[in-house]
């Protein structure tokens, strides 16, 4: 190719757009039956800022083989989740995302813990996946996707291998709260103030929370919580658990806020979670709108 060729190939060159990748990692090299696997999650935004990912991954192929254990969150990129990861029929669906967007080449999503029940394969694959740029417009990002294909041996271990529970009993670190809010909203828990509890565990993953309201009994709760003092407000203790057994406390601040705190918090909500809460009301609405067609 002479010089002139080779600068109007440069100049000219098809932009070949970068495509986010989504795919399945597991690191048992042979699962056998009465095995517990791992299976995660991934997305590599090739360079890209991304702030939601919404998906579904199918288990059209051997699901009758597994057992799914646990859909665990644990050390996850996402921390704002519209959708939980929740099993429906062969199916995992979720809606997460998280403020500020973020540029991976290896985000976890979220964790898939399985028993092998019967010899065979079992294939994972992603499906109707959008991932959308932090861009304040929600553009969809190109996106590619690969399967996960993972064969049962018959021809049981003499001891079973457990990558959750070996997950699980390395955890010593407590689980961080963090943080707890008092709130009220005339349009939800009929105007009641309630606690929004915010809680973080990177290894095994929470398994509960509980609340020490004033002199009433410890109770299990989740995220949110509605006070019973709703007019003295009393002193609140956030106790939350992780799956090793690993405990963290917050003594709740229950000072009444000045007008002053209102407004910055207020501004400070604004700038981090406006965007995603626009972005899911829309889906929201599209999504309703479609069904109503």
């Amino acid at each position: 190719m002479s010089l002139l060729g080779l600068l109007l190939f440069i100049i000219f060159k098809p932009n070949t757009a970068l495509a986010a990748r989504i795919y399945l990692s597991n690191d048992n090299s042979q699962i056998s039956v009465g095995d517990t696997a791992i299976v995660n999650l991934m997305l590599d935004t090739e360079g890209q800022t991304a702030n939601v990912v919404d998906g579904n991954i199918s288990i059209n192929q051997g699901f009758d083989n597994i057992i799914i254990r646990e859909l665990s969150p644990a050390g996850s990129i996402l921390n704002f989740w519209a959708k939980n990861p929740s099993l429906e029929n062969n199916s995992i669906s979720f809606v997460g995302g998280t403020p500020g967007g973020f540029n991976n080449s290896s985000a976890l999503l979220f964790k898939i813990v399985f028993s092998a029940k019967r010899a065979g394969q079992v294939v994972f694959s992603p499906a109707d996946f959008k991932v959308y740029a932090n861009d304040g417009k929600a553009t969809p990002l190109n996106l590619k996707s690969e399967t996960l294909a993972l064969n049962i041996d018959a021809q049981k271990k003499p001891q079973p291998s457990d990558q959750w529970q070996e997950l699980v009993s390395k955890d010593n670190q407590p689980p961080e709260i963090s943080s707890a809010i008092i709130s009220s909203d005339p349009t939800v828990y009929d105007g009641k103030k309630f606690l929004a509890i915010t809680t973080t565990d990177n290894q095994s993953g929470i398994d509960h929370l509980e609340v020490k309201e004033g002199n009433w009994p410890i109770v299990r709760t989740g995220n949110i919580y509605v006070l019973r003092d709703q007019d003295k407000i009393s002193p609140i203790l956030v106790i939350a658990y992780d799956r090793a057994g690993n405990m963290n406390t917050m003594l709740v601040n229950t000072a009444r806020p000045t007008n002053k705190y209102y407004f910055y918090l207020l501004v400070l909500s604004a700038l981090v979670f406006l965007p995603l809460i626009i972005f899911f009301l829309i889906k929201t609405l599209k999504t309703f709108k479609t069904k109503k067609k």
